[in-house]
């Protein structure tokens, strides 16, 4: 299940409910359930609709484009592989903590639970605990960025609202000199008559 939730993890947040599972009306108002997820019918994307989010200022709703990808970790097979393995009605969570979603345990993953399981992941394979949940983040926008990713862009699956996302991108070294030594070198202005 959490392989499953890994690629989406800097796009979109799952829920920000406590405790035992949301009510349907909950879900299929408000939360990221399965009736969130469309598939194009050839898998090369998915749409994910979000009733709202925190750069949706008029509260209207945002439909983010997922492209699939030739990865182990392909969001769009990802996603397909869940819901064929795990059917279950569209109201319910799009991700869950049970290994047998249709127990009582069928628990949605929370904000909380998705980075306590990332952390006792990552604790298991020895990776030193010296991250934050902004550690994912930041490392989804600088890969963004490294791939070309528009700053505009970057924007678009709602996580940020400002352009304080601006603050975990990384300039290589020998970029800052490239730049610099570009302004240094402007041609000399135009003669006049």
């Amino acid at each position: 299940m959490l392989r499953s939730a890994l690629p989406s993890l800097a796009s979109f947040e799952w829920t920000n409910l406590p405790g035992p599972p949301p009510s349907a009306a909950d879900i299929s108002s408000w939360h990221v359930g399965r009736r969130s997820i469309q598939f194009l019918y050839d898998d090369s994307r998915l749409y994910l609709i979000l009733a709202a989010c925190r750069t949706d200022h008029f509260w209207v709703g945002i439909t983010i484009t997922i492209a699939a990808a030739s990865e182990v970790a392909c969001p769009v097979k990802s996603r397909r592989d869940l819901f064929e393995k795990y059917p279950l009605p569209t109201f319910s969570p799009l991700f869950t903590l049970s290994r047998y979603p249709t127990t009582p345990a069928n628990y949605a993953f929370t904000h909380t639970k998705v980075i306590s399981q990332l952390r006792a992941i990552l604790h298991a394979l020895g990776v030193a605990g010296n991250y934050s949940e902004q550690s994912f983040r930041r490392g989804a926008t600088i890969r963004a960025r490294s791939i070309g990713i528009l700053d505009a862009d970057l924007q678009l699956p709602g996580r940020w609202k400002s352009n304080a996302y601006k603050r975990y991108i990384e300039v290589h070294p020998a970029h800052v000199y490239h730049v610099s030594r570009g302004l240094q070198t402007l041609p000399p202005p135009p003669k006049s008559h």
